[in-house]
């Protein structure tokens, strides 16, 4: 339950120990919808009713034009009006992304986000622009299979699919730059969760043709599936890439595009697929959120359809973990089980990118879904 303790405090009780709920709680993207008593009940009919929002921040709304901008100037109310470091923030409506791109080259703007990460190495290249980039609130891009049926029940096939993988080649394909190496954890550089020794198999095709003969040779079945994917060119690019590489070592895989809509999730939840493609499956704002959703007595599991006793054990054992070094540690531990028990195949994370021009200070890491525009000023 909640209790009141004063004017600006209060209590959240739990059935059991939740220690992951601050860092849930404070999760730059989400929003604590408190209203006054009977303020939504006297506006809620009324036309403009949300083009006013309300709120406690240290900017309010002063001008919304539909498509146009949203322009915000401080709010008097604010509890810390040294941070409030600009009179006013406009935020413009310009699409598409490669017209903001030339309207930060052109200094028209001052900052934007990038959401396509092909616009990089252009904005890099400027010298009157910076870019700064940090972990989106994500578990990141895999590939998750349906471990009720085989032969994904059989942990060599998992294996050798993951072997079969130059998954900086499968990343490269799906956002179109090419890394260093294959992502390992569900977390990503930057995020304060981050366990950089997670060993996932590593890229070795006669591995997986050895992995797959053994299995072949035991239950007399060839390796064959099909991956259903997000219906969008990139998925599908992305699907194709792998279903090369895992041909190249004997596998016979198709691939089908799902619907759009709610609809694309239902074969999840019937079990009727063989491996699907996740994009930002969900947040990781805290190990608890992450761990919990491969626990077989959780109904997001639904989505791998695991029963695995290995990793129940190091999930309980993250939620178990109370102080910040032991759930670290649990964390790291688990997310070691799930790479040993080749539960999904990982291969990106999504990072949030900032540019802006040489005469903006105050850009922090973004973090999560947003940036602490608030913080920023402009040189004169």
């Amino acid at each position: 339950g909640v209790e009141k303790v004063d004017d600006y405090t209060v209590d959240f009780k739990f059935a059991v120990a939740n220690p992951g709920f601050k860092d849930m709680a404070a999760q730059p993207n989400m929003s604590w919808w408190v209203t006054a008593p009977g303020h939504l009940a006297e506006n809620q009919d009324k036309p403009e009713f949300n083009e006013n929002p309300v709120g406690a921040g240290p900017y309010m709304l002063d001008e919304w034009r539909d498509g146009a901008y949203v322009k915000l100037v401080k709010n008097p109310h604010y509890w810390n009006p040294d941070g409030q470091y600009l009179d006013e923030l406009t935020f413009l409506f310009i699409p598409p992304e490669v017209n903001r791109v030339n309207a930060l080259k052109a200094g028209d703007i001052d900052v934007m986000y990038v959401n396509s990460r092909g616009f990089l190495p252009e904005l890099d290249a400027d010298p009157n622009i910076t870019v700064v980039s940090g972990p989106r609130l994500s578990s990141g891009q895999m590939i998750g299979f349906n471990h009720s049926k085989a032969p994904f029940s059989d942990i060599r096939v998992r294996r050798a699919l993951i072997h079969a993988l130059d998954r900086q080649q499968v990343t490269c394909a799906w956002t179109g730059i090419c890394r260093d190496k294959a992502e390992n954890d569900m977390y990503g550089e930057g995020h304060p969760w981050h366990c950089p020794d997670v060993a996932w198999p590593e890229h070795d095709p006669a591995k997986a043709k050895a992995l797959l003969d053994e299995y072949t040779a035991e239950t007399g079945e060839a390796v064959s599936f099909n991956v259903d994917h997000f219906p969008n060119a990139q998925a599908e690019k992305t699907v194709t890439a792998m279903i090369d590489m895992w041909r190249q070592v004997g596998i016979s895989a198709t691939q089908k595009a799902g619907p759009r809509g709610p609809g694309f999730i239902r074969p999840l939840l019937s079990g009727e697929f063989d491996i699907f493609t996740f994009v930002e499956n969900f947040s990781n704002a805290d190990p608890s959120l992450v761990a919990t959703r491969f626990h077989s007595g959780h109904p997001s599991s639904v989505q791998f359809h695991l029963d695995n006793p290995r990793i129940d054990a190091a999930v309980e054992a993250v939620n178990a973990a109370t102080d910040r070094d032991a759930r670290y540690a649990a964390s790291c531990a688990y997310q070691q089980v799930l790479a040993d028990e080749a539960a999904f195949i990982p291969y990106d994370h999504p990072r949030m990118h900032i540019a802006f021009r040489d005469n903006v200070g105050g850009v922090q890491q973004p973090f999560g879904y947003t940036f602490n525009a608030h913080r920023l000023w402009v040189a004169e």
